[in-house]
Formats: C-alpha cells, structure tokens, sequence
C-alpha cells in the first residue's frame, strides 16, 4: 500500500542525499523545489517501509501537458522490485489528479535508460527528445 505524504523542510536532507546519489539529478535544483506546495502538487510517496520517491507535477503547459518530475530513492535505499510496485501503484492515481487539474497528459525528461524503457512499457511514448504519456489513447 502507498500513502502519499507531505513533503516537508525536515525531507531536504535525504531529498539532497538522493539527488547527490543520482547520476542524472545531481546538483540540478535545489531540494526545497520538491516540498509540497510548489507546482500542481508535491509529495513523498511512501509504502509501508518507508519513502520510495519524490514526486512534482506542475501545471499543464500550453500544449496540455502537465509536467511530472520524479526524484527516486537510491537502489541501495529502496529496491527496484519496491519502485515498482509503488510506481505502478502511483500512476494511476497521478493520472486522475492531472485529469482533474484539466491535462491531457505527462511530459517528462529523463536520460536513464531503464527509466525510459520501463515508462514506455506503462504508455509513454517519445516525441522530440521528451516523453509523453496521453490519456484515453
């Protein structure tokens, strides 16, 4: 069972350990970008263990979209079996929030190859360097 929780002041350390852990977010904003109450929403996403993730959406843009950006638990902190669960768990909730707030879809940047790859087996689709998931198609 996931529960999404506040994220709050007393997250920045460990939103600031795992970005320094991540390849592909080091040093690319500040922790306290992730705490809720910035963008459409924000949150930790936790199970029963524990955080697994950090999650931002923020407003559809022009085009429709809303933005969704993810800061993960590093492997040695949460399993990918445990990401898992919760992403699956996680998105469909996500989906009808972003319905809700208006928005056809998700957009979102990654450069890792094992995000990209299990995103595009959920529905996510490429298109000009980013990656976009629409709903009801």
């Amino acid at each position: 069972m996931v529960h999404f929780n506040s994220s709050t002041e007393a997250d920045i350390p460990v939103i600031r350990e795992w970005a320094a852990a991540d390849i592909y977010h080091r040093n690319q904003s500040l922790p306290e970008w992730w705490i809720t109450g910035q963008g459409l929403l924000s949150f930790c996403l936790h199970d029963n263990r524990g955080p697994v993730f950090y999650v931002r959406i923020d407003d559809p843009d022009e085009t429709g979209y809303a933005e969704l950006n993810v800061q993960f638990a590093p492997v040695e902190v949460v399993s990918k079996i445990r990401l898992t669960r919760a992403i699956l768990q996680t998105l469909p909730k996500l989906i009808d929030t972003a319905k809700a707030y208006g928005s056809k879809g998700f957009i979102f940047d990654s450069e890792s190859p094992l995000l990209v790859d299990f995103m595009s087996r959920l529905g996510f689709g490429e298109r000009d360097g980013r990656f976009y998931l629409t709903f009801g198609e």
